[in-house]
């Protein structure tokens, strides 16, 4: 996968959050996600690059809880009621990233609030209320960044 090649069209070409293009060993796999703001494709996980790549921790999540750490994509199930995801602290985590996915298909949401009073995009929450609306969150050393918003309402 090039990154961001001059030549290649907008709708090919992706972020991969280290500058360089990636390489994937045989068999290895990429989970990608379409950044619409950016017009680009986002790398938000995979199997690893066989040169060291970076392991994404896929969490389901059915009750109210704080994520235990950054580079994860939380699966949320709201079939139990709404759902308050509380997100590590960001100090330290600078460039590292959380996806948090809404999988129910019922009206409760899932609410996205920060670390110890901090924000995200300025906000002190922010809502998934959809089946599959998702965010991908990236810490930028003190509070936290909106990297990709893929909600509907």
């Amino acid at each position: 996968m090039h990154l961001q090649q001059v030549h290649s069209h907008c709708s090919t070409r992706i972020i991969t959050g280290t500058g360089a293009d990636l390489v994937l060993a045989a068999d290895a796999t990429v989970l990608v996600q379409y950044d619409a703001a950016a017009a680009r494709w986002r790398v938000v996980g995979g199997s690893g690059s066989g040169g060291g790549g970076t392991t994404v921790t896929v969490q389901t999540i059915t009750a109210s809880t704080t994520l235990p750490g950054w580079t994860r994509i939380a699966k949320v199930n709201t079939a139990t009621g709404n759902t308050i995801i509380t997100l590590p602290t960001a100090v330290g985590f600078t460039g590292q990233s959380i996806t948090v996915i809404k999988t129910a298909t019922d009206t409760n949401s899932v609410t996205i609030v920060g670390s110890a009073g901090q924000t995200i995009n300025g906000a002190t929450n922010l809502v998934l209320s959809t089946v599959n609306d998702s965010v991908v969150l990236t810490s930028d050393g003190s509070n936290v960044l909106i990297s990709s918003d893929n909600r509907s309402s």
